[in-house]
């Protein structure tokens, strides 16, 4: 490629190199017979050959280097098309490693987390239940204590008005005892005392009699 671009540009170089620019600083040689003139209209015929041919060989290598830059473009672009895919398979191949271990790292940690959340889930059940079933237990039993509380408040109440309907009983017959006591001392000193009357109409009678008799006695015997 390189060696073609320069072949050219040599060669242009040769073809369209204006001779006016290299007789430019030249000094006009001046004959005594005119031949200046002459030589000047023949440099002008030369110096518009010479720009038609600058101007093809400008065009020329204008499009030798434009098709050689499409080329050079072209596998310019071939090459980073290459590269790309390349950039882009090894990326899509690192990609998908990646996202196979994070896949795979979250896959054990989503069993992991199933495993102790099933775990933890089936020890909360069985706690749960066994919390039910303490709780029906306990229910069951503070419901029998209160039903037995209830019985021995019920019992109590009637021992308790059983005490009292003995108590107001005794207190009854201690009254009515008392009573039937006084009655009856009363009666007895009603009897006592007719019976002291009694005897002593009785002793009075008798000490009479014995009176009587020993007066008697006296008598008969200061009679007879």
């Amino acid at each position: 490629m390189l060696s073609s671009e320069s072949d050219p540009h040599s060669d242009d170089e040769r073809s369209f190199c204006p001779r006016k620019l290299f007789r430019k600083d030249l000094p006009d040689q001046h004959t005594e017979d005119g031949s200046s003139t002459q030589n000047g209209e023949l440099d002008l015929v030369m110096d518009l050959g010479c720009d038609s041919g600058i101007n093809t060989g400008i065009s020329t290598y204008i499009q030798s280097f434009g098709m050689d830059m499409q080329k050079q473009l072209k596998v310019k672009h071939q090459q980073l098309t290459e590269l790309t895919r390349g950039a882009l398979r090894n990326t899509q191949k690192h990609i998908y490693k990646i996202w196979t271990s994070e896949s795979q790292d979250r896959g054990r940690a989503l069993e992991h987390f199933k495993d102790k959340m099933l775990e933890e889930l089936l020890s909360l059940e069985a706690d749960v239940t066994a919390l039910k079933n303490t709780e029906e237990k306990s229910l069951i039993f503070c419901q029998e204590q209160l039903e037995a509380m209830k019985k021995h408040k019920v019992s109590q109440e009637i021992r308790l008005r059983n005490l009292k309907l003995l108590h107001s009983t005794l207190d009854d017959n201690l009254k009515e005892s008392e009573v039937n006591a006084q009655s009856k001392q009363l009666n007895l000193k009603q009897i006592m005392k007719k019976d002291m009357a009694a005897l002593q109409k009785k002793l009075l009678l008798e000490s009479n009699q014995h009176q009587i008799s020993n007066v008697k006695r006296c008598l008969k015997s200061m009679l007879f």
